[in-house]
């Protein structure tokens, strides 16, 4: 058999050296064993190579393919007798056709050299397949005679290889780039690596760190602190620290660290890396709702105007701070703005100042008239502003805030300094902030003064009305009841019944002007709250004493109480509690004519719950709203049979709330009502 291998010009050559003739006419055995021992190693080579997982190529000096083996037919796509005869280059892709071939040319010129190169081939498919091939020249060994090239498909390995390149140029870009401060120190505390970031908070190059103490980068006054969490990490696994890093020019920024151990691969610390967040606006944010709360909490404790200007002058003096705050106030009607206020003015300047008035519009050419909070250089530069200003308080930069609210410009907060540029752009928008609320706050007082004057007015009224009548109904009733008592003599039946309606009437009367006197002193505050212990128990049953007698008025009517001792000890208004107890009674009972009332007692974990349910006329669903309002009943109609002023549940539910607690009420009519009552065991 002989193995015939295609040329380019599609001739065949013979390759005796690999291929060998068995002669038909062989005639002794030792001959044909000779040839036959060939034939079988042979036979074994050819099936090895046929089955190799690698792909097997001969090439001719110039790149010809000699042979290709059934694997690399596998690998490539194209059947063997595509490749046979053509240039070795017509699969090589253009970028490493350059390189390939130079390399070809290099080892077909050396006898014996081998060389391996990765490069990509084309796929039948028209895709690239990266092959590893180790090419060796055996064109003078015998059975060869050409450059065997030995190929690997390794397109998942360098697929896997370019992504892991392409995340770690990503990842090196991060590290570049992230705002935060990546590091690494070995086991003795000192820097081995740092990202960019590092370099521009300590104006230290990466060059320049290698086997400096990381304390080196630090105030001394933070040295303890950062050693230990250092020591933490190496010991403990995880370590974190604020501290100041220092700039080689003395400036100090502060930064939050964390750290974890480093290990090699036979899991021997070798190191710690970690992250350096800047605390610069966390800290400033953190200034800035500090200082917000403590003017709003300063703010909230009062709405009377010149208190209220008062405190917050002291606040952004100290939060900002400045050497002085003069706020001003726009006049309407006279379209100017003067100051009202003023903190850090000499008391022999503040007449002066207070005589100042900026027209509308002027100065700062309307700017705060259009909402803006801007900072004002070099004040005696300012067209329009008084001198008094420059020259006699000496201020050389302001912060202006407007005082803004729903459209309404209510005048200005300016906050002075005596030095050229003080102000930070952080202290103007904290000033802004100051100046917003501080406008709500000026609106707030203002209409809380206007509904002050109005409610006085009416409180007044209602009281002085309240007192003006209760002092001859009072006299009537005196007078009525030594009537009945006979004191000017017998009375007729008729008489006596007369003189009880006229009681009756008057006592309703009564009724509906004590209730007004009460809500009076509710809207004015005149019914103060005393908390002390109370024992419910004991409460419970006085109030079953009190109300006895109204529920035994009613032999129809059954009164019941639920609940299980020992209940809790509350601390709250003894008084006030009562009179709702009683009130809610009292209504159960009235609106009730048969049935039964029944009263349970709950405690709950923070809370004690009274809950009063009776079988009476109920309440329609409209009117459940309205029924905690005053003078509201549910008609005219029950009002009439029943009495009442509408007073007593508006009173109830103020009273609850006074105590800290709610009141909710179902109802169905012809049914009944139930009204409960939660409150605080923890009054006060």
């Amino acid at each position: 058999m002989e193995i015939r291998v295609g040329l380019r010009d599609k001739s065949a050559r013979s390759f005796p050296e690999i291929a060998m003739t068995l002669s038909a006419d062989a005639k002794s055995p030792a001959s044909a064993a000779a040839i036959a021992a060939p034939a079988e190693l042979d036979r074994r080579f050819r099936a090895l190579i046929e089955r190799s997982f690698d792909g097997i190529a001969l090439l001719a000096p110039d790149g010809t393919v000699l042979y290709t083996s059934p694997s690399l037919s596998r690998i490539l796509g194209f059947a063997p007798e595509e490749f046979l005869g053509q240039p070795v280059f017509d699969w090589i892709h253009p970028d490493d056709l350059g390189p390939t071939s130079a390399a070809l040319r290099s080892i077909a010129e050396t006898t014996g050299a081998t060389v391996t190169m990765r490069c990509r081939n084309r796929h039948k498919d028209g895709s690239w397949r990266w092959l590893e091939c180790t090419v060796s020249n055996l064109l003078d060994e015998p059975g060869v005679r050409a450059l065997v090239s030995n190929a690997r498909d390794i397109s998942e390995p360098m697929q896997v290889q370019a992504e892991l390149a392409a995340a770690l140029r990503d990842s090196e870009n991060i590290v570049k780039t992230i705002p935060d401060v990546l590091y690494r120190l070995d086991v003795e505390g000192r820097v081995t690596k740092w990202n960019r970031k590092a370099e521009q908070i300590t104006g230290w190059k990466g060059s320049d760190i290698t086997g400096l103490s990381a304390l080196t980068f630090f105030a001394e006054e933070d040295h303890p602190r950062v050693a230990r969490a250092i020591g933490e990490v190496l010991s403990n696994g995880y370590g974190e620290v604020e501290a100041r890093m220092r700039h080689r020019d003395g400036t100090l920024t502060p930064y939050h660290y964390t750290g974890v151990p480093l290990h090699d691969e036979s899991g021997r610390l070798i190191g710690m890396t970690g992250i350096g967040r800047d605390l610069t606006a966390r800290l400033r944010a953190e200034r800035r709702t500090k200082a917000l709360l403590e003017v709003a909490t300063t703010i909230a404790g009062t709405l009377d105007l010149d208190e209220l200007l008062a405190r917050v002058q002291r606040e952004i003096a100290h939060v900002l701070p400045c050497d002085g705050v003069v706020i001003f106030q726009s006049d309407q009607k006279r379209r100017v703005t003067r100051p009202i206020a003023e903190l850090g003015v000499p008391a022999e300047l503040v007449p002066k100042v207070r005589q100042v008035e900026l027209p509308f519009g002027q100065p700062f050419g309307g700017r705060l008239g259009q909402g803006e909070t801007f900072v004002l250089d070099e004040l005696s530069q300012q067209p329009g502003l008084p001198e008094l200003f420059s020259t006699d308080l000496r201020v050389r930069t302001a912060i202006v805030a407007p005082l803004w609210v729903r459209g309404r410009n209510l005048g200005a907060l300016v906050a002075m300094n005596c030095s050229a540029g003080a102000f930070a752009p952080d202290q103007v928008e904290l000033a802004r902030a100051i100046a917003q609320q501080l406008a709500v706050a000026m609106q707030a007082a203002e209409l809380y003064g206007e509904l002050e004057r109005a409610n006085r007015l009416k409180s007044d009224f209602v009281a002085t009305m309240s007192h003006e009548l209760r002092t001859p109904l009072n006299i009537i009733l005196g007078y009525n009841d030594l009537v009945l008592e006979g004191e000017f003599g017998p009375l007729t039946p008729e008489q006596r019944e007369a003189l009880e309606r006229v009681e009756s009437s008057a006592r309703t009367l009564l009724e509906l002007i004590t209730a007004t006197l009460d809500m009076s002193r509710l809207d004015k505050g005149q019914l103060p709250l005393c908390f002390e212990t109370v024992d419910t128990a004991p409460l419970l049953r006085e109030l079953d004493r009190e109300m006895r007698e109204l529920y035994e008025d009613k032999p129809r009517l059954e009164f019941r109480w639920h609940f299980r001792e020992p209940l809790p000890v509350l601390r709250t208004d003894r008084v006030k509690l009562k009179v709702v107890l009683k009130n809610l009674m009292g209504n159960a009972i009235k609106f009730t004519e048969r049935g039964r009332i029944d009263v349970y007692v709950t405690a709950e974990v923070e809370h004690i719950e009274f809950r009063v349910a009776d079988s009476g006329i109920g309440i329609p669903p409209e009117m459940l709203s309205v029924i905690f309002e005053p003078f509201r009943q549910v008609d005219s109609s029950m009002t009439r049979r029943h009495g009442g002023v509408g007073l007593g549940l508006h009173i109830v539910r103020r009273l609850v709330e006074l105590l800290g607690g709610t009141i909710a009420v179902a109802s169905t009519p012809g049914t009944g009502s139930t009204f409960t009552v939660r409150v605080p065991l923890q009054a006060g």
